[in-house]
């Protein structure tokens, strides 16, 4: 009987140490992973966005994969995390994953999904712009059959195109502040009703202040102020006096000059421009009682050759880059009009001279053109 609370003792013991460590191994457990989720939304044929979906996505830190390839890290030690992904694919099946490590959870967890891209199943347009200087063209296959598609900036309809909206399929950038942009097209048609649209960052950099200078056809200076907006204003001096206070066009009429050379400048500002820009040219102005004629070259149809006071005698020669005319199949240079089908689409320089028994000497007038 004495040996029968020790007994008793030792199993309670015992009893109390099982308890202690089932407790404690139900503590340990190794289902403290994160469970992971994300939603797929397909944009176009190509491309989709991922966006995380599960609750402690603000708390930890995890990364995109593709194949296996880290393309993005988010979370909590990343700065400005939107837990989104949007990705371009080729062809083919992927398998897009999310993953994660923590403390608790060292060994990593995950959550995949695999993705098909097949084109051939796909009845929404694949929209595409491309850039040339200050526009966007929307360049892609079957934009001629869409009723509509409209032009967004950081999510902002700025422009409609379509048929329905006889539109020139381009968006003009010039008017945009310096900054990098989110510019999109998008589209929904009966074939693809929830739509599909087609993005891109563009840079708007810094406009420098524009090249000034000026050129000569016939009685007028023209300024040519490249980026400069068309109600830009200009300053004209003549020997370093300001020709007129209305003098703002950047048509100047040089026959508010007397004969011989002149310094003549023309000032103006755009904003953002610090100071004016300035460009400045000596120009010869002929005596205007010289009895040789004036001559411009004119586009009419043809290039025409406007000769004032010139008489029936006066003889032409045409020239395309130095090239005489006459060297043209069926082409003559004594015609006063020369047909512009005669020339092939590009940009040339054309001349024209002209002799005649009133003038003592060769005239020669020159003007480069565009021919479309």
């Amino acid at each position: 009987m004495k040996n029968f609370p020790l007994l008793t003792i030792l199993v309670v013991l015992f009893s109390f140490l099982f308890s202690s460590c089932e407790d404690k191994d139900d503590d340990v457990t190794t289902d403290n992973c994160p469970e992971l989720a994300f939603e797929s939304i397909r944009e176009n044929t190509h491309t989709y966005l991922f966006e995380a979906d599960f609750r402690a996505k603000d708390s930890i830190t995890y990364g995109w994969y593709i194949d296996g390839a880290l393309v993005e890290r988010e979370g909590s030690n990343v700065e400005n995390s939107d837990h989104k992904l949007l990705w371009q694919f080729d062809e083919g099946t992927y398998e897009v994953c999310i993953k994660t490590e923590t403390p608790e959870c060292p060994e990593g967890t995950s959550f995949c999904r695999e993705l098909v891209i097949d084109p051939k199943n796909d009845k929404c347009p694949e929209m595409a712009f491309r850039r040339d200087g200050d526009y966007l063209f929307a360049d892609f296959e079957g934009i001629d059959r869409l009723q509509w598609y409209g032009w967004f900036i950081d999510d902002k309809l700025v422009e409609d195109e379509g048929i329905l909206n006889n539109g020139d399929n381009k968006l003009r950038l010039g008017d945009l502040e310096p900054g990098v942009y989110e510019i999109c097209i998008m589209t929904e048609t009966p074939e693809c009703p929830r739509g599909t649209f087609f993005c891109k960052e563009i840079k708007i950099e810094e406009r420098p202040c524009a090249e000034l200078s000026f050129s000569r056809d016939g009685a007028y200076l023209y300024a040519d102020y490249k980026g400069a907006p068309n109600d830009a204003q200009y300053t004209w001096f003549v020997d370093g006096e300001e020709v007129s206070p209305n003098a703002t066009s950047r048509k100047f009429p040089i026959d508010k000059i007397g004969a011989g050379t002149h310094r003549v400048c023309v000032v103006t500002r755009i904003e953002g421009c610090d100071e004016p820009v300035e460009y400045c040219q000596e120009v010869i102005i002929e005596d205007q009682t010289d009895t040789c004629p004036t001559m411009t070259i004119n586009i009419d149809g043809d290039l025409y050759a406007d000769f004032k006071g010139a008489t029936p005698n006066t003889i032409f020669r045409w020239f395309i880059d130095n090239i005489e005319i006459d060297q043209f199949p069926n082409a003559s240079s004594e015609s006063r009009r020369f047909p512009l089908d005669k020339i092939q689409a590009g940009t040339y320089k054309v001349c024209v001279t002209a002799t005649s028994a009133e003038c003592n000497r060769e005239i020669e007038f020159c003007k480069e053109i565009t021919i479309q």
